[in-house]
């Protein structure tokens, strides 16, 4: 019974929280067209080093994101990701620019240093980012 109730506490923080992956090499495979130090791939966040405070908030965000397509299927996320990602590198023809336009990045680059940011979040808050279309209302630090 009690392996029952502690994988059912690792199911709900995992689904929470996220399991967070420190010294991983994923990152350096992810990089095909910009450098990638932290990834998220839900449940997962895998952080090339110890990583920080500031980024495993960011990767947080992310797991939200996914969190809330999820209903529709956790792949839909990653397509509406490429998505927004190949129309963003039409518009600017730059990677790196199309990357920090994208509607997921935009909403976590901006609140990534608000240590309540994940307790005050509205549902679905990524959305607000694709009406504004100039991505440079970002803070890109």
């Amino acid at each position: 019974m009690k392996k029952i109730i502690a994988l059912k506490n690792w199911v709900s923080n995992a689904w929470k929280e996220g399991i967070i992956v420190k010294n991983s090499s994923i990152p350096k495979y992810s990089s095909w067209f910009i450098s990638v130090y932290a990834i998220t791939l839900w449940p997962f966040v895998f952080i090339k080093d110890e990583g920080n405070p500031i980024t495993i908030r960011h990767e947080k965000i992310h797991l939200r994101q996914q969190r809330e397509v999820f209903v529709l299927g956790i792949i839909f996320f990653y397509l509406l990701y490429v998505l927004f990602w190949f129309i963003n590198l039409c518009r600017f023809r730059n990677s790196e620019l199309a990357y920090m336009a994208i509607p997921f990045e935009r909403e976590a680059y901006q609140n990534e240093d608000d240590e309540e940011y994940l307790e005050n979040r509205k549902w679905l808050a990524w959305t607000r980012y694709i009406r504004e279309n100039d991505y440079r209302k970002s803070n890109f630090s």
